[in-house]
């Protein structure tokens, strides 16, 4: 599960993406393993998409896309994730629960945009 992320260094814009490096730390508390890495992310902002990849330990490879969609004064939020672990115990545990995580980063970040668009229905 995702215990901390944070921006490093400055946000770069050019054409319209937005270009920074974050740090995240994730956990698997069952097997007490606990990893950081840094992300490469792109912001693009006309095709409304959230692009992260990474390298970097414990990462063979990993790319992240977020891509929204509005249609019918609805969004639609879509997730995609491709990954390969450096560690294969690693990649056991990580397998195992990747539905589990992504469907709780789905809730979490439903549930942020429902109250923030409630509070700006109430300003």
């Amino acid at each position: 599960m995702l215990e901390r992320s944070v921006i490093r260094g400055a946000i770069a814009e050019k054409g319209g993406i937005k270009t920074f490096s974050a740090e995240l730390a994730v956990g698997y508390v069952k097997l007490n393993l606990r990893e950081a890495f840094i992300s490469r992310v792109a912001c693009d902002s006309s095709a409304k998409t959230v692009t992260a990849t990474s390298q970097d330990a414990p990462f063979k490879d990993m790319k992240t896309v977020w891509t929204i969609r509005s249609s019918n004064d609805q969004s639609y939020v879509e997730i995609s994730i491709d990954y390969s672990m450096r560690s294969m115990l690693l990649q056991f545990a990580i397998a195992g629960a990747m539905d589990m995580a992504v469907n709780k980063v789905m809730s979490a970040f439903e549930a942020r945009a429902l109250s923030l668009h409630k509070a700006s229905i109430n300003s």
